[in-house]
């Protein structure tokens, strides 16, 4: 396995050399397995904590265009902002993927409050398209995402494993 490491602290992305295995077993957890033909595996981890895009949203008026706008809270953008910064920094190359068999998104937050994992899903799988890892996070494209609560941590963090066809 080829490991490039991106932002020391913060990002790291492992991705499978040239000699693939016609097959890899994904353990899902509690027992689930599934088996993928022809696949790589690109893992992305980003500490921080996750905000919700759909919490805390914004109404501003545009008066040129005399209507009115729903954003993303302040806490949502600087977070988004500081994380393409990161990859860009990091001169992650932009995958564009358009087919992804499988996403397993983990995450953790610095607080043991409770929160709701397909908020802050959204967040992430919008940061992996605006960077341009991912076409789109459509259906067509991510057929399976699995969303998986890890512990707290000191900063919280995700990590996002997408599993593509080689």
């Amino acid at each position: 396995t080829q490991k490039s490491l991106m932002n020391k602290q913060q990002i790291e992305i492992f991705q499978s050399d040239s000699s693939l295995p016609k097959s890899l077993k994904v353990e899902l957890g509690n027992g689930v397995a599934i088996t993928l033909q022809n696949t790589i595996c690109l893992s992305v981890k980003v500490e921080g904590n996750v905000p919700s895009k759909k919490n805390q949203k914004q109404i501003i008026w545009s008066k040129r265009l005399q209507r009115s706008f729903i954003i993303p809270s302040k806490n949502h953008k600087d977070w988004h902002t500081m994380a393409l910064y990161q990859l860009k920094m990091d001169a992650v190359r932009p995958l564009m993927l358009s087919s992804v068999q499988l996403i397993i998104l983990r995450l953790s937050a610095p607080s043991l409050r409770k929160y709701d994992l397909t908020n802050k899903s959204e967040s992430v799988m919008d940061l992996l398209v605006d960077y341009g890892l991912l076409e789109d996070d459509n259906s067509d494209i991510v057929p399976l995402l699995l969303l998986v609560k890890e512990p707290k941590s000191k900063t919280g963090f995700f990590e996002a494993q997408i599993y593509t066809q080689s």
